[in-house]
């Protein structure tokens, strides 16, 4: 990733609208194992940015000419998927002796896929959560993330069945990851 090309920061509050924008360019144009329906079910009960990880400074964005092209963060919170709208909302704070850091809300823009934009992402959650005192991390992950994921050296192998508001059955993954020799 050139640095002169892009910029990769922590994101801030006033930049959740364009954020949320950004994620929701990346459900509609990314997520082709799920139907249209699934996708939109996604961005209306899960698929947001989570306020928690801004205020933690734990949430990046990587911008492009001032175009935001990819976010994604970790957490120290015991909260694993989903944005402010999301019910499965936890409080307090991981004990990284003994809890799994958590990577969150990885979206890319469809016009930069294939850029190395979430890895660079993915290693700057990676660096932080080790800084942190953690030795592991989890994720949930949506069915076109589980390559990717795979790819980083997560491992997961149950596809599980989440039911949304509306009724909706979405399948994700969990993976975990073991971080001692970042």
């Amino acid at each position: 990733m050139s640095q002169t090309t892009w910029t990769l920061k922590p994101a801030r509050i006033d930049e959740i609208e364009s954020l949320n924008e950004l994620i929701r360019l990346s459900a509609r144009g990314l997520s082709e194992e799920y139907t249209q329906e699934e996708t939109e079910a996604l961005i209306q009960y899960v698929f947001g940015v989570d306020q928690e990880l801004i205020h933690d400074k734990t949430y990046f964005v990587i911008q492009k000419d001032n175009v935001s092209a990819a976010c994604g963060g970790w957490s120290k919170r015991p909260t694993l998927f989903g944005g402010d709208q999301c019910e499965t909302r936890e409080k307090g704070y991981l004990d990284p002796l003994k809890d799994a850091a958590k990577i969150r809300a990885f979206f890319v823009h469809p016009h930069f896929v294939r850029q190395g934009l979430a890895k660079t992402l993915l290693n700057q959650c990676e660096q932080e959560a080790v800084k942190a005192g953690f030795k592991k991390l989890e994720l949930m992950s949506t069915l076109p993330g589980i390559k990717f994921y795979r790819s980083q050296g997560y491992e997961g192998n149950q596809i599980i069945d989440y039911t949304l508001p509306n009724k909706s059955i979405i399948h994700f993954m969990p993976m975990r990851k073991q971080i001692n020799d970042l």
